[in-house]
């Protein structure tokens, strides 16, 4: 059997280094945009949080620092998996309830994604694996096969975890807890994800 190569750890130094120069970049950037920018008193441009308002939002930036992007160039890849129309249908089912978490607004926040933030999400909204972990065991849901750890897997866990367990909840009709406790699926929630 082969031996997997591990990451060499980053040592203290190497670690205040990497800061040091991400404190120097920064001063950079603010020193780039305080004289490309003009003065104050300019018109706001107040932009919608929708795709097409981050984009110009980009472009405005861009421009301000004379890097407005040409035709030739590409596009940038987007970072994350979710479609952005799903992130403005979460976003804005969020602004319908009037709540601004974030954890509201990367979910279509029903019954199970109100439940599975009581018992895996922190204060700050930040997911517990762990805790996760127990809730798809208590329901059954295998996950043993979910291995990859690149970078964003937790993310990747979550959702896999969660459309797996939404099935498994409709067609049971039930959640359980990892302390043993039933809850009653919603009707509506069995009837649009129960398997036909």
């Amino acid at each position: 059997m082969a031996k997997r190569s591990r990451k060499a750890k980053v040592t203290d130094a190497e670690r205040a280094e990497i800061e040091a120069d991400r404190i120097a970049a920064h001063k950079q950037a603010v020193e780039v945009l305080d004289a490309e920018l003009p003065p104050m008193g300019v018109e706001v441009v107040v932009l919608e949080p929708t795709p097409e308002g981050v984009a110009e939002l980009h472009n405005i930036i861009a421009e301000a620092v004379g890097e407005s992007q040409t035709e030739e160039e590409e596009p940038k890849e987007p970072n994350s998996i979710v479609k952005d129309k799903f992130k403005v249908k979460y976003a804005e089912n969020a602004a319908a309830i009037g709540d601004k978490r974030k954890q509201v607004k990367r979910s279509n926040w029903d019954r199970l994604s109100q439940q599975l933030a009581t018992f895996c999400l922190s204060e700050k909204g930040a997911i517990d694996i762990g805790a996760f972990k127990d809730v798809l065991d208590a329901n059954g849901v295998d996950h043993s096969r979910w291995t990859n750890k690149n970078r964003g897997w937790e993310g990747r866990f979550r959702m896999t975890g969660r459309v797996a367990l939404q099935k498994v909840v409709a067609n049971n009709g039930r959640l359980v807890t990892p302390g043993g406790t039933v809850l009653e699926a919603p009707e509506d929630f069995i009837a649009k994800y129960k398997t036909k």
